[in-house]
C-alpha cells in the first residue's frame, strides 16, 4: 500500500521525508528518498536535494558518490558554494591538492573572508610542503574567522612542522602555549 501512496507524493514531500531520516540518523533510507525527490524533480531537479543526499553519502563514508553528487551541483549551479566547499574537502580527502586548492580559489573569488576555504586551501599547501603559504592562508581564516578552532589547530600543525614559523601571540594564547 506504501508504495501505491508513493505515486501520489510530490518531490518536496520526498525532501522532507529525507530530512526527517537525517535527524534520526537513517542515512540509508534518507539517501533513498532524496533519490526518489531527485527522480520525481526530472530534468528540472535543484541542487538542494542533490547535494543533501552527497552528505549523506559523505557520513555514510562512501566518499565517490558524494563526489559525484557534488559534480552534479556543480553542473547544474557552478558557483554553488556549499558544494564547492564540499567538494573541496573530499579532494583533500583524496589527496588531490592541486583541485582542492583550485575549487578554494573558486570560493575565495566568491568571498575573500571565506574561512573554510582559507582552511581547506591551507591544509592543500600544508600536505603540499608549502608551509608558508599554508600558514598565510590559517592566517588569514583566523582573520576571518578568530573562533575557527580548525584554523588554530592546523596552524599549530604548521609551525611544529616549519619552525622558522612564528606563532601569533593570540593564536598561542588560545591554545594555551607561549608564543614562538
Amino acid at each position: 500500500m506504501d508504495g501505491l501512496l508513493d505515486l501520489f507524493k510530490s518531490p518536496e514531500e520526498y525532501e522532507a521525508e529525507a530530512l526527517q531520516r537525517v535527524d534520526r540518523n537513517d542515512m540509508v533510507g534518507a539517501v533513498r528518498l532524496f533519490s526518489k525527490a531527485i527522480g520525481a524533480y526530472g530534468a528540472k531537479t535543484p541542487v538542494q536535494p542533490i547535494y543533501n543526499r552527497g552528505l549523506c553519502y559523505v557520513h555514510m563514508q562512501q566518499m565517490q558518490a558524494a563526489l559525484d553528487d557534488f559534480n552534479r551541483c556543480l553542473q547544474i549551479k557552478k558557483t554553488y558554494e556549499p558544494a564547492l566547499l564540499s567538494r573541496s574537502r573530499l579532494f583533500l580527502y583524496f589527496g588531490q591538492y592541486g583541485l582542492c586548492i583550485s575549487d578554494c580559489d573558486e570560493l575565495l573569488k566568491l568571498n575573500e573572508r571565506n574561512s573554510k576555504a582559507l582552511v581547506n586551501k591551507g591544509a592543500a599547501l600544508h600536505e603540499r610542503g608549502q608551509f608558508t603559504e599554508a600558514y598565510h592562508m590559517y592566517i588569514a581564516a583566523l582573520n576571518a574567522d578568530p573562533e575557527d578552532n580548525l584554523a588554530l589547530r592546523n596552524l599549530n600543525r604548521v609551525v611544529i612542522d616549519e619552525p622558522t614559523l612564528p606563532m601569533p601571540a593570540e593564536a598561542a594564547m588560545q591554545i594555551g602555549a607561549w608564543p614562538i
